[in-house]
């Protein structure tokens, strides 16, 4: 008789009656049937010899991952609570606060039960006495999708748009629209039909002090030294007899002096950045004048100003840009001059001729030029007096069948009366004074180069762009005849993005009706303010972000206070 392999000796380990876990089939040895609602991933379930992970049933995985969502959901919210608390502590008192956690607790124990009972439904085989699964066969639980978490009624009321949030850094700024040539909406218009939305100035400040805020600021600095402290409460004590101070007055005298010290050293420093301030608002640039800025009001004065005639009426000039035009007009009539005077010695050296010899109708004559020449020398007209059939045509933003009001020039003016929407005139080596859109440049290519040494020290010349809508713009009456909006994102200090949209209508000879067409507009097409422009003749641009909201000025920040490591460690 043949001997029977030795494996089957220990064929009594697979009878059902047998109640211990070894005598169970080798593929099942590992598996425990009776906790599955458990399952959850153990190191007791790897095989010794294999080392093999058991197969996860799809019930715990479910629920792993409900929990999961569970205890993330808790910590969003107890973080958003949080936030609220910090947000809302000065307005809110203690009972208040109280209540609103109170309110907030019923939502967050719904959501618990929801998701509970979303896991008590998933189950293998059925509760009720149905007849049990094989271990090798389970089935499929049933996914029950959770009940929606409705908010509570105040959380709701206290949501806002986004970008409307309160907090420096937090909330992300609004967008702008500025309109060319376009009439404002009304929603973007006040009951008396000015703008709603007001602007900041392009007039900076970097001074730290001003002539009402310098002695309580100076003093502040100066007595967050605890040193200044200690002195200033031994002058205080002397002046009570009973620690028998000789006199009070000639202990105070220190004091006194190193106040009074460092404060004249502290104006002197700000005088100085008040200067530089000056000079650099009162820079010189090109504003095209006689053309209505729609988003600017026609008086921006308050009443009271109106009342007693103070600031700056609309249609006059002010006194600094009438000085600035007569220093570049006298300088021009000294060019004008020094010309006339070099071309008279050019033609004293010149031989005289007979009138038979050479014809005096050939003679080249001397123009002296008109005083107003230097003024209309800054205008761009490619053409004659009047515009060519080729800029009549109606290109991208122009639209020629629509009549001008044709007052537009070419003016100069000072950086601070630079407002947004404006529309700049730059020339080669000119600062860029605001943050500007490219409309059209003199390269043929529609390029522009620009230094931004001043904004991140690069030396290196960057390519700019002119947007194609505008492109084709080149004189005042062009940009009579240009309609378009531009939609732009909220000012913000990052130099290297910018999001943007330049939507118009272009014009149907036909009248079939255009549809509105955008462009977009990124940091290609941005001049910041800061930048020179290089090996360029000329750039015509639009004003989008002034003064403090020009990317420059928002990543300067607040003047600091002067102060060492070891100073801010020992004092307050």
């Amino acid at each position: 008789m043949s001997t029977l392999p030795t494996y089957a000796s220990s064929s009594s380990a697979f009878e059902p009656s047998s109640s211990s876990s070894r005598l169970r089939p080798p593929s099942q040895s590992y598996f425990n049937p009776e906790s599955d609602d458990d399952d959850v991933f153990d190191p007791q379930s790897i095989d010794p010899e294999l080392r093999l992970r058991t197969v996860r049933t799809a019930h715990s995985v479910i629920a792993e991952s409900i929990r999961t969502e569970e205890h993330a959901e808790k910590r969003a919210k107890r973080r958003r609570l949080f936030r609220n608390m910090t947000r809302k502590a000065s307005g809110l008192g203690l009972g208040s606060l109280k209540e609103s956690i109170r309110r907030k607790a019923p939502s967050e124990a719904g959501t618990a039960d929801s998701r509970r009972a979303t896991v008590t439904t998933l189950g293998v085989g059925s509760e009720s006495g149905s007849s049990p699964q094989a271990p090798h066969s389970p089935q499929l639980p049933t996914i029950v999708p959770p009940s929606p978490v409705v908010p509570p009624q105040e959380e709701v009321a206290s949501w806002k748009p986004f970008g409307q949030g309160k907090g420096k850094g937090k909330a992300e700024p609004e967008r702008r629209s500025v309109f060319v040539n376009i009439p404002l909406p009304h929603r973007l218009l006040d009951s008396s039909g000015e703008p709603i939305v007001r602007y900041v100035r392009n007039k900076v400040r970097t001074s730290k002090y001003t002539l009402i805020t310098f002695l309580p600021k100076n003093l502040f600095e100066q007595f967050r030294r605890v040193a200044n402290i200690y002195f200033l409460f031994g002058v205080i004590i002397q002046f009570f007899p009973a620690f028998g101070a000789p006199n009070a007055q000639i202990g105070m005298l220190p004091l006194v002096a190193i106040l009074g010290i460092t404060a004249i050293k502290d104006g002197i420093e700000d005088w100085r950045r008040v200067k530089l301030d000056s000079e650099v608002n009162n820079s010189a640039t090109t504003k095209l004048e006689g053309w209505r800025n729609v988003n600017q009001p026609k008086d921006p004065r308050s009443v009271v100003e109106k009342v007693f005639g103070i600031g700056q009426a609309p249609g006059r000039t002010s006194k600094g840009v009438r000085k600035l035009r007569a220093q570049e007009g006298n300088l021009g009539n000294q060019i004008v001059m020094d010309s006339q005077k070099s071309q008279e010695e050019e033609l004293d050296n010149v031989v005289v001729v007979d009138k038979e010899s050479y014809p005096l109708e050939n003679m080249p004559s001397l123009e002296v030029p008109s005083q107003s020449g230097y003024r209309h020398s800054l205008m761009l007209r490619k053409t004659t007096s009047a515009p060519s059939m080729v800029s009549r045509k109606s290109v991208g933003v122009m639209d020629w069948s629509r009549p001008g009001m044709g007052s537009a020039q070419w003016e100069r003016t000072l950086w601070k009366k630079l407002e947004v929407g404006d529309i700049v005139l730059l020339r080669d080596n000119d600062q860029v004074p605001a943050d500007i859109i490219v409309l059209s440049t003199s390269n043929a290519d529609d390029l522009c180069f620009v230094e931004t040494k001043n904004l991140d020290g690069e030396t290196n010349l960057k390519i700019r762009r002119a947007l194609k809508a505008t492109a084709s713009i080149s004189s005042e009456e062009d940009l009579e005849h240009a309609r378009f909006v531009v939609d732009s994102e909220g000012p913000h200090a990052n130099l290297y993005t910018y999001n943007g949209v330049l939507k118009y209508t272009p014009a149907d000879p036909y009248g079939k009706g255009e549809e509105e067409r955008a462009d977009a507009i990124t940091i290609n097409e941005l001049l910041l303010r800061g930048c020179s422009l290089r090996n360029t003749k000329w750039v015509i641009g639009m004003v989008v972000f002034t003064g403090g909201d020009t990317k420059i000025m928002m990543n300067g920040g607040e003047t600091p206070s002067k102060r060492s490591k070891i100073e801010k460690e020992t004092n307050l």
